[in-house]
This record gives structure tokens, C-alpha cells and sequence, in this order.
């Protein structure tokens, strides 16, 4: 009988998934309400001023937990495809979850630059949702519908 070990199910993805699926339920469940916390996302926007660390951390635990469902997804149909762990195995593995990281931590990123500016203090205007509905139209221009 074979190890869970070396079974193809036990992965990168799988394990990684279930540990942003936690770390993004305590995060939104326990929310780091002080940036000297043991847990939360850490960067350089999201600690500017407490305004900046609360939205950072809410939407880094929103995300992990929409990766971790893809990384879990990733992890099963590796699982599925791959009948032994050789080079592509953890070739596909591995990078899913670099990846995953990567996107993380740059769609959080992006998401406190459009709100913020780079001393922390809230945009006026964020972004093209902020525009006033009178200033929208149905194919998304800033000119106001005839």
C-alpha cells in the first residue's frame, strides 16, 4: 500500500490551498485589528496608517480564500492527471502555488493603490467606479448618455 506521501494527491496546491483557506478565514473571522499583531498582510502601503491596514487585510483575506479554492481545484486535477510525482508533477504543482503567492500579494497591492495614495491618505477619486452615475454610460465612457 502506498504512503500518502507519495500519493499524486498529496501536493503542493492541496496543502497550500487548505493553508490560505485558513489563513484567510481567521484573517476575516479574527481581524489583526493593530498592525503590531503576530498575523495580517505586511507591505509597505498596507502599514502607512490603521485606514490602510484594515482595508489591506480585508481584501488579502477575501482573495486568499478565492485562491484557495482555485489552488485546491489545481491541486485535484493534478492529482487526477499525474500517476507518479516526477518533473512536470511538481513542475505544475509548484508553480501554481508561486503563482498563486505572487497574484496575492500584487492584486492586493493594486487594490491599496487605487485607493490610496502613496502616504496613505484615500484617493478623492479611485477609480472609474467612483464617477458619479450621471457621468456613466452603459459601454463604460465618461461622457454623460444623449
Amino acid at each position: 500500500m502506498r504512503s500518502i506521501v507519495h500519493s499524486t494527491f498529496f501536493n503542493a496546491d492541496i496543502l497550500t490551498g487548505l493553508l490560505f483557506l485558513a489563513m484567510g478565514w481567521i484573517i476575516r473571522l479574527f481581524p489583526p485589528k493593530s498592525r503590531k499583531k503576530i498575523y495580517g498582510y505586511r507591505s509597505f502601503l498596507s502599514t502607512r496608517n490603521q485606514e490602510t491596514w484594515h482595508e489591506a487585510n480585508d481584501f488579502a483575506g477575501k482573495h486568499s480564500i478565492r485562491i484557495a479554492y482555485v489552488l485546491l481545484g489545481i491541486g485535484v486535477v493534478i492529482g487526477l492527471l499525474f500517476k507518479s510525482q516526477d518533473n512536470w508533477y511538481y513542475l505544475f504543482s509548484v508553480g501554481a502555488v508561486i503563482i498563486a503567492a505572487m497574484n496575492l500579494r500584487g492584486e492586493t497591492e493594486w487594490h491599496l493603490s487605487r485607493l490610496f495614495e502613496e502616504d496613505g491618505r484615500r484617493k478623492s477619486h479611485p477609480g472609474p467606479d467612483s464617477r458619479p452615475n450621471h457621468l456613466r454610460s452603459e459601454r463604460g465612457s465618461a461622457m454623460p448618455p444623449k
